[in-house]
């Protein structure tokens, strides 16, 4: 929306991006995950593997966790391992993540009209990297990039307060300009 209708958006503020993910964003992940037998083949391996990972991220959580933040995994770890279409689902947001070109024309776009934009980033996060998330400060000139030291992948359900404290930092010094 940013990059397409940047008068509708008055300021952007990134929490845990990932930037580019040469994981993901490349031909081989993209060719696997659009296999039209991809899911039945793949798809028992993909969920098993996603919950586990899942149950890694819910280690994470403060002692004692929320009690909200451990509805929220239950719940999400109980769709992934009992329901067959998440697999799909998965595969099909993989093979239609923009190219690491066309994310990078993207944020040039932004870069020519756009708004304030902020980065938040996680001490613990695994999944991102220096160099997937440098991309956002290459191309877009004057984007905040903040992160705090706590926090892992799922850091929204772990250290919500500080996010929201961040967050409500941001838009006040919006305000102020």
């Amino acid at each position: 929306l940013a990059a397409s209708r940047p008068e509708m958006v008055s300021s952007l503020y990134l929490v845990a991006p990932s930037g580019i993910d040469p994981r993901t964003m490349n031909p081989g992940m993209r060719l696997r995950m659009g296999l039209p037998w991809g899911a039945k083949l793949f798809g028992g391996i993909l969920r098993r593997s996603l919950a586990a990972r899942m149950k890694e991220h819910r280690s994470h959580l403060p002692v004692p966790p929320p009690p909200l933040s451990q509805a929220v995994y239950r719940a999400a770890i109980r769709s992934v391992e009992s329901h067959p279409p998440f697999a799909a689902a998965v595969m099909s947001q993989i093979r239609h993540m923009p190219s690491g070109d066309a994310f990078r024309q993207t944020l040039r776009t932004m870069a020519g009209g756009c708004c304030p934009v902020g980065l938040l980033r996680f001490g613990g996060e695994k999944d991102s990297t220096d160099a997937g998330l440098s991309v956002f400060t290459e191309l877009l000139p004057g984007c905040e990039d903040g992160s705090i030291s706590t926090g892992s992948h799922m850091a929204l359900l772990e250290i919500p307060g500080e996010i929201a404290d961040r967050l409500c930092c941001w838009w006040e010094g919006l305000e102020s300009c």
